[in-house]
């Protein structure tokens, strides 16, 4: 069954001020705009490589291809594309899985909505939480973007709360960007930024800096995409510049942040900074987690070369980026840490 939202939201609306049909929601009061529940909603974070599933989101469907694309998208430079086999293919993310939901949410609603390109006029959003899905209105099919949406009421016998992209079986194409969900009864009108943290990695040296192996590390925690290097010494490097490495662990070798110039300090400085410019897109994304294996989670520092007069001493490595915090972070942290 397709359901059609029967509110809007009206974004012009003020901090703590009702809609003027008198409804209002939970992050009216909060911010004076919804706030959405989807994790990197463009999708921007792949970790695993431009032809798997981004670190928020799962496909399924015998056959499927999924990709990253850039330029062929209506905002954030890049979107993701989900291709149908002989199986119908989908592309989801998991607001509460079956470890982390909590009946709290039984008989709540779920407005949710994304930009949707299709080749097929089946194609559509859908929600699922373990018993009856709800979907969007279907997209025409004409290859060309819609903004498409729906409303789920969530069972009361739920099992976990998860919507995306699904594409009809038969070698059809779909593609997504900016995924929103909402809590509440107005439907989203376009997409919402989803709350996101700047991530700082701190590596370093306490004493003279030496050329050598990977000397230090971070695991981190959650998805991430990272940025830029910043680095500082508390004496600085004479002669000639210091230069590191940063590199991600991606499980049977190492990869590099950079392709080109390393970061450095310059001699007679105490500090510098480099952009992440790796042709590898996946090497500035890390999948985070616990886990024993550190795959896609655990960044090293290597230096590659030291000041030829004085080494540097006291070395600071800041890796920043940025991550995605989850408004449904309690129930979440229960998952991640398996205490439910």
């Amino acid at each position: 069954m397709t359901n059609v939202p029967h509110r809007r939201y009206d974004y012009t609306r003020k901090m703590g001020q009702r809609s003027t049909d008198g409804g209002s929601t939970w992050a009216d009061a909060y911010t004076g705009l919804p706030i959405n529940l989807i994790m990197d909603p463009w999708p921007e974070i792949w970790s695993n490589g431009d032809d798997n599933d981004p670190a928020h989101y799962v496909s399924s469907g015998t056959g499927k291809a999924i990709a990253r694309e850039t330029g062929v998208t209506v905002m954030g430079g890049m979107c993701s594309k989900l291709t149908s086999a002989a199986a119908n293919a989908t592309l989801i993310q998991y607001l509460l899985t079956t470890t982390s939901y909590d009946q709290y949410f039984d008989g709540k609603v779920f407005p949710f909505g994304a930009f949707v390109w299709s080749d097929d006029p089946g194609t559509r959003l859908w929600f699922i939480d373990g018993r009856t899905p709800t979907y969007s209105n279907l997209h025409p099919g004409d290859s060309d973007w819609h903004w498409l949406e729906g409303y789920h009421t969530v069972d009361d016998a739920a099992t976990y709360l998860a919507l995306g992209l699904r594409v009809p079986a038969g070698n059809n194409i779909g593609r997504m960007t900016g995924l929103t969900c909402l809590f509440g009864e107005e439907a989203p009108l376009h997409y919402y930024p989803s709350p996101i943290v700047k991530a700082c990695a701190r590596l370093g040296i306490g004493g003279d800096c030496e050329v050598g192996g990977l000397v230090d590390f971070y695991d981190f925690g959650r998805p991430a995409i990272i940025d830029s290097v910043q680095l500082g010494v508390l004496a600085a490097p004479t002669t000639s510049a210091l230069i590191i490495d940063v590199k991600k662990h991606r499980g049977g070798d190492l990869i590099s942040l950079f392709g080109g110039t390393k970061p450095q300090i310059v001699a007679t400085e105490f500090a510098g900074e480099r952009a992440v410019d790796s042709a590898t897109y996946e090497s500035r994304c890390f999948t985070g987690g616990y886990n024993n294996s550190y795959t896609n989670s655990r960044i090293y520092q290597q230096i590659t070369q030291i000041g030829s007069g004085f080494p540097g001493e006291g070395l600071r490595v800041n890796i920043r980026g940025r991550q995605f915090t989850p408004w449904l972070e309690q129930f979440r942290e229960y998952d991640a840490h398996g205490l439910a």
